[in-house]
């Protein structure tokens, strides 16, 4: 099922533009209304949190908590949605769609995580993830030996 990528009207410090998934679903980027430039792209893979208002809040934003490689303390981007008729349905497609760009990005590199177990960080997550492998393996060849 292809779907498009999502855009929503939002603003972000005091300004208006437009955020958007890439199509390849691994940034998100907002662009003032008044350039062709983004200002802001954010790499779904150094997301750690979206979290968004609840769904009786008449405002409607979407922070994303962001933690490159490079920097010591997450990052917090606030996106409000702006669209007088449609904020709410594209703040969720927004979310959605990052949520499962998140959930694709995470499971490429430690697929053998289960679903909610959180990964240990500084690379121990890797040697917890060929343990699981090879536990795994090593099961099956013992059951094909019987």
């Amino acid at each position: 099922m292809s779907m498009s990528s999502p855009k929503a009207l939002t603003s972000y410090k005091k300004k208006d533009g437009t955020l958007a998934v890439a199509s390849d679903k691994q940034s998100v980027s907002w662009t003032p209304t008044a350039s062709s430039k983004p200002l802001v792209t954010i790499r779904v893979a150094d997301i750690t949190n979206l979290q968004q208002t609840p769904a009786n809040n008449p405002k409607v934003a979407l922070k994303i908590v962001v933690q490159p490689a490079s920097a010591s303390t997450p990052e917090n981007h606030v996106f409000s949605f702006t669209s007088p008729s449609e904020a709410r349905e594209q703040q969720v497609a927004v979310t959605d769609a990052l949520r499962n760009a998140i959930q694709a990005s995470k499971s490429g590199s430690a697929s053998l995580t289960t679903p909610g177990t959180p990964v240990a960080g500084n690379g121990s997550g890797k040697a917890a993830a060929m343990a699981i492998a090879q536990a795994v393996s090593g099961g099956s060849r013992a059951s094909e030996d019987l």
